[in-house]
């Protein structure tokens, strides 16, 4: 699941690196033939980071975890309810201590 958002996501960041530095490079009369090797390679930059960038950001945040199973809620349940270890001074709770 994480690699097709970070897929989607690289995707839309090309996009929109894409179409963001065109907006750029395209004031006034300038149209796509009256590019400059320069311009080209700027829109293609913006396209590639915001691929990178998109897809990197994304495949580095995992998944949110789901609800845990029975098991692994009584291990949970088990350590934060466990008896408190007083050792011999009184009988563990912190208005005796």
């Amino acid at each position: 699941m994480t690699s097709a958002k970070a897929l989607v996501a690289a995707i839309w960041g090309a996009v929109t690196g894409v179409i963001g530095s065109l907006l750029v490079v395209l004031v006034g009369d300038a149209t796509l033939q009256g590019l400059t090797q320069g311009q080209w390679l700027a829109v293609i930059a913006a396209g590639v980071a915001g691929f990178g960038g998109g897809y990197g950001l994304t495949w580095s945040v995992t998944n949110k975890p789901g609800e845990p199973t029975e098991s692994q809620a009584a291990v949970i349940l088990d350590k934060y309810t466990a008896p408190v270890q007083s050792g011999g001074q009184g009988n563990g709770d912190i208005a005796s201590q």
